[in-house]
């Protein structure tokens, strides 16, 4: 493997990692609604998080007031448990963020005037060091291939 061949297998995994945010950085916001009348609550909240793509931790809690019962929540598409009662929702968990943008679905019935309102927190995973000596592992194995490859073709 010559050296413009590393080059352009670096280049491409450079430009393949995308946009981090430092470890440790946080995104919170808040979100909510009311009604005066009974029906379905059918309501996104999409949030810009500026966090960038990567792996990501999420808190989300949603709480209703009044006559509004919860049947579903979900935050970019993972379901968040609802209970104990039908007026509270809670749930943590960890995913890969592909985009800066984060969707929020809060689904419910209500018998008349209420309202919800609720908090979502992101923050960028922190990789442990365990993972950064595999990398480090993986790219002197595939530097001794190469080496290994070019003295044997000679």
């Amino acid at each position: 493997m010559n050296f413009k061949h590393m080059a352009l297998a670096g280049a491409m995994a450079l430009a393949s990692c995308g946009v981090f945010a430092a470890p440790g950085d946080s995104f919170t916001s808040d979100f909510g609604s009311s009604t005066g009348a009974a029906g379905t609550i059918d309501s996104t909240f999409t949030f810009f998080t500026g966090l960038g793509s990567g792996l990501q931790d999420w808190e989300l809690g949603v709480v209703a007031t009044g006559l509004i019962a919860l049947t579903s929540v979900t935050i970019d598409g993972t379901p968040v448990a609802i209970g104990p009662g039908p007026k509270l929702a809670l749930g943590s968990g960890t995913f890969f963020n592909t985009d800066d943008l984060v969707a929020v679905h809060v689904v419910g019935t209500t018998t008349g005037k209420g309202s919800f309102g609720g908090s979502v927190t992101l923050t960028s995973v922190i990789p442990e060091p365990e993972s950064y000596a595999l990398m480090l592992a993986g790219l002197g194995v595939l530097g001794f291939v190469a080496h290994r490859r070019s003295t044997t073709q000679l």
